[in-house]
């Protein structure tokens, strides 16, 4: 008796297309999908700190503490939260990614995991590529942002890294 793997998608939709008939992002749709996103991440990191900046105005000692403590949740949720949460809720996509019409999918094609959007998202785009690409002055990360623009599959490092692609939607 064979037992059939339970499907990469939910029960009741459609299965994802298979690789070849997804149409690969262009480099422009991408980068603008960044910057709409960058925008978004700074708006919640300034609303963060604002009200660290709130206790401060309450009172010197709790707000340096409260000014800390905004950037670091600010920090947290800009980097571990909102791309990996909306990738995994919205099929792929973040603020920037439903502007420019573009999902981010596995390189099968297949849906996007909670957990994998959290690698691709925290640990190999903020921590590895930009936090760490910060000692290199930045030359990792614009390699990393630039390289879909002479690779043959349109993938940055970090999407090599994860086995993802960013398609049309």
């Amino acid at each position: 008796m064979e037992v059939t793997p339970a499907p990469a998608y939910d029960e009741g939709a459609e299965p994802p297309p298979p690789p070849a008939a997804q149409r690969l992002a262009s480099w422009e749709a991408r980068a603008g999908a960044a910057v709409i996103d960058f925008f978004v991440r700074l708006g919640i990191l300034l609303a963060c700190v604002g009200i660290g900046a709130l206790l401060y105005l309450a009172d010197d000692q709790a707000g340096e503490f409260g000014l800390g403590l905004g950037l670091a949740v600010g920090f947290v949720l800009t980097t571990f939260v909102y791309a990996p949460v909306m990738m995994a809720r919205t099929n792929g996509q973040t603020v920037g990614h439903r502007a420019t019409d573009t999902r981010v999918v596995m390189a099968d094609g297949s849906r996007m995991s909670g957990g994998r959007a959290l690698l691709r998202e925290g640990l190999v785009k903020a921590i590895l590529m930009d936090t760490i690409g910060s000692f290199t002055f930045y030359i990792l990360t614009l390699v990393n942002y630039l390289f879909p623009l002479w690779d043959a599959n349109n993938e940055t490092l970090h999407d090599k890294m994860c086995g993802t692609r960013v398609v049309m939607a």
